[in-house]
């Protein structure tokens, strides 16, 4: 026990106190003047965090999660679109190397733009493939 002195008449001898690990305080009483006054317990143990259980169900999935088949429509689309995306902007180059003419600002401006949006829906595609994966060598499936 730490040494206390009593807040009455200065004593430090008190009577043995019981206090359950799980109590944070504890209670003794002076010796001398009998007076009772309140301590931390030194054998106190926090109770451990308890740990909230998830059921197996619809209810468990995220809110946010998507499921296998959002996935795969969106790799199918990303994918298309990428195809699509990258055929118009190879033409488009194509066009604009060809043209000799001294001002190709919005023939060039087309040209980059389907190559940035070719890759957006690459990226797209390829994130939906990877999730996918990732999914299946977790034993994920919703």
């Amino acid at each position: 026990m730490q040494a206390h002195k009593c807040p009455n008449c200065g004593a430090s001898i008190f009577t043995d106190y019981v206090a359950d690990s799980s109590q944070r305080k504890m209670k003794i009483s002076c010796v001398y003047c009998d007076s009772r006054f309140t301590i931390d317990n030194p054998d106190y143990e926090p109770p451990a965090p308890a740990h909230q259980r998830v059921e197996e169900h619809a209810s468990a999935i995220p809110y946010n999660a998507s499921t296998e088949w959002d996935l795969k429509v969106s790799r199918a689309v990303g994918y298309t679109l990428f195809g699509i995306f990258l055929f118009s902007s190879a033409s488009m180059w194509i066009a604009v190397l060809r043209d000799n003419s001294t001002n190709r600002s919005i023939s060039t401006g087309l040209a980059i733009a389907f190559t940035l949006l070719s890759g957006l829906f690459y990226f797209i595609g390829n994130r939906s493939a990877r999730k996918i994966k990732r999914r299946r060598a977790a034993g994920i499936f919703y």
